[in-house]
């Protein structure tokens, strides 16, 4: 993504946010940990909340390091 710098007019910066290894990990495995229990617990009809979908769809996004992903999902668990 590129940003135009405030202190050099015709100066254009290149930042790319990168998200942990460590932290994509734990959040993979919480959520590979979370699903059967889940399904287990309260059948896979649970599974279709919006929250639900939401911490699904965060894995892939995670690892694309996709942020438009992650920000639909924040809007969809915070307005329904």
């Amino acid at each position: 993504m590129l940003y135009k710098a405030s202190c050099f007019p015709g100066l254009l910066i290149n930042i790319k946010a990168v998200i942990p290894p460590v932290l994509k990990i734990v959040c993979t495995l919480f959520v590979c940990g979370l699903v059967p229990i889940y399904w287990r617990q309260y059948g896979p009809a649970n599974l279709l909340w919006f929250s639900d979908i939401a911490l699904l769809a965060l894995v892939p996004a995670l690892w694309l390091e996709n942020a438009p992903l992650v920000s639909m999902m924040a809007v969809s668990v915070i307005f329904f």
